[in-house]
């Protein structure tokens, strides 16, 4: 496999491949040309990019030659224009691949050859088994390239693929069952709890050896939700993250980090009875804190190596009562549990305001709006 990140790959990474004579297997492939001109050569193409998001993911690499699966040499593909090649061919993969691959990562390595070497990137997916549309054929990989799937391989396919969600929503509730009985990594105030859960896909794998407590030191624990200083160690499940409060058996806030990357965080300080028993849920602290959080975490599990999609999934409890405070109006909301739909982020790099308007959405629904107020026409989120 490729030995450094998608973003540090240049010359000297593609030119080690082939010194070393790093041999093509399940997760890597070379091909001389990049063939996309005719139909015929756009069908292949597809069929090579969604066996690779079908299997597992890996690596394509054009303009490398190669004699039984071993790098001989360095060509380079025919193209003047690098980036405009890279367009294409993430379009043709979009439109020619039915449900569409998310995360798709494409770059040029440019060196003393003929034309850049261009790597693809194709993460596993987790929306499979991936179809060629021109052909309606579904393809996987071995050690010795791709496949079309059978009917039973198929069938399994589809199965795991519908079982995913499940799994999701079962931690999910699971999760939200702990914090309800106070059986969490924390005991909290006697508040209505915002749950948010920042779940990567990749932590359901089979498997999965992401061990975060190896990888993290106490400095760099993602503070929890609404809160900037706060107590943090190590406990079974990885690393948590505590906001004390004036009753010594009980917390704010904590954000647990579990060993396989998945974030949980709760605060029970941000909703709560005003002094004169007032119930009202401020909408714009509420939102701020969950953007500014969100960004947080993401860029945290990032950094540490894991990769997208990620579920987000924001619940609040105890809420049956409170109001969404905005001019005065707004209906009590009449239940008092909110789980509030997940939120698939496929891409890391996008904006947090964007990714929760649909979790806000919802909250001020449930409090008598049409929508949330704090967008302007371009869909920018407004502090104002």
């Amino acid at each position: 496999m490729i030995p450094v990140s998608f973003d540090e790959i240049n010359e000297g990474t593609i030119q080690g491949l082939v010194d070393a004579g790093e041999e093509e297997r399940k997760h890597l492939e070379y091909k001389r040309e990049l063939k996309i001109a005719k139909d015929s050569d756009k069908k292949e193409f597809c069929g090579d990019v969604s066996s690779f998001a079908n299997a597992g993911g890996g690596c394509l690499i054009y303009g490398v030659e190669e004699d039984q699966g071993r790098p001989t040499k360095i060509v380079g593909i025919t193209t003047t224009d690098p980036d405009a090649t890279i367009l294409q061919m993430e379009s043709i993969a979009r439109d020619g691949i039915d449900p569409r691959i998310p995360g798709i990562e494409t770059k040029a390595a440019l060196g003393p050859w003929n034309g850049p070497v261009i790597v693809m990137k194709v993460h596993k997916s987790w929306v499979t088994p991936h179809m060629v549309k021109s052909s309606g054929r579904f393809y996987s990989r071995t050690s010795n390239g791709k496949y079309q799937l059978d009917v039973d391989e198929l069938r399994a396919a589809f199965v795991a693929s519908e079982e995913l969600p499940e799994r999701i929503r079962r931690f999910r509730n699971d999760r939200v069952a702990k914090v309800v009985a106070d059986e969490g990594p924390a005991f909290l105030l006697e508040n209505p709890k915002i749950v948010v859960h920042l779940v990567p896909l990749d932590a359901f794998a089979l498997g999965s050896a992401t061990d975060l407590i190896q990888l993290v030191g106490p400095e760099a624990y993602p503070s929890p939700l609404g809160f900037k200083s706060y107590n943090s160690r190590i406990n079974f499940d990885g690393l948590l993250a505590i906001v004390p409060s004036d009753d010594a058996r009980r917390s704010k806030a904590y954000t647990q980090v579990f060993r396989n990357g998945i974030i949980e965080a709760v605060n029970a300080w941000m909703i709560r009875p005003d002094s004169s028993g007032g119930r009202a849920i401020r909408p714009r602290v509420l939102e701020r804190a969950l953007i500014d959080s969100t960004t947080n975490y993401l860029k945290f599990q990032r950094d540490r190596g894991l990769e997208a999609p990620v579920a987000l999934m924001v619940t609040l409890l105890g809420v049956k009562g409170y109001y969404v405070w905005a001019d005065g109006g707004g209906e009590p909301i009449d239940r008092d549990d909110l789980l509030i739909p997940e939120v698939l982020i496929e891409d890391f790099d996008l904006k947090s305001d964007v990714l929760l308007r649909p979790v806000f959405d919802a909250v001020w629904q449930a409090g008598g709006y049409i929508s949330c107020r704090n967008y302007d026409k371009q869909g920018q989120w407004c502090e104002r």
